[in-house]
């Protein structure tokens, strides 16, 4: 098991794929690695988060492509504070900075393999950075931004 050292044991990983086979197979090889995790498909994944609500230390988003349906999920997960990371081949180069001014902790290429999920869970892992860090000051800026917009209109 080659658990990072800011991996907590106790505290899940949410991941949310909307294909059942592949989802329960990245399930089962982070779980072999030594996770605590919860699968379930993009209409579940709210209620999920409120059911463990601030335990879960990454949710993942596993998806071809960024819909209504995925871009609920993600304001989900964003409410709930959760570090997120999304894991999608086809994101439109606009919406990339949108998502990361949101609080998305980082956009990747869809894993091809169960190893390469669990090399990006700890490439993620590695990265995360406290909630009160500089992408507090760019959402809050960037929402204000979009405030002042929308009061001149």
């Amino acid at each position: 098991m080659k658990l990072h050292p800011n991996n907590k044991l106790d505290q899940p990983i949410v991941l949310v794929d909307r294909q059942r086979a592949r989802r329960e197979q990245y399930a089962s090889a982070l779980r072999a690695e030594g996770f605590l995790v919860y699968a379930c498909d993009t209409a579940r994944a709210p209620a999920l988060l409120d059911t463990l609500f601030s335990q879960v230390m990454l949710a993942v988003l596993n998806c071809s492509s960024i819909g209504a349906d995925e871009e609920q999920v993600i304001q989900a997960m964003l409410a709930r504070h959760c570090h997120l990371l999304v894991l999608c081949d086809r994101v439109p180069l606009s919406m990339l900075r949108v998502l990361f001014l949101q609080g998305v902790d980082d956009i990747a290429d869809q894993p091809r393999s169960p190893e390469q999920l669990v090399d990006q869970i700890h490439e993620a892992l590695i990265g995360l950075v406290p909630r009160n860090s500089y992408q507090a000051v760019e959402r809050e800026m960037f929402y204000e931004q979009k405030k002042t917009y929308s009061d001149c209109r």
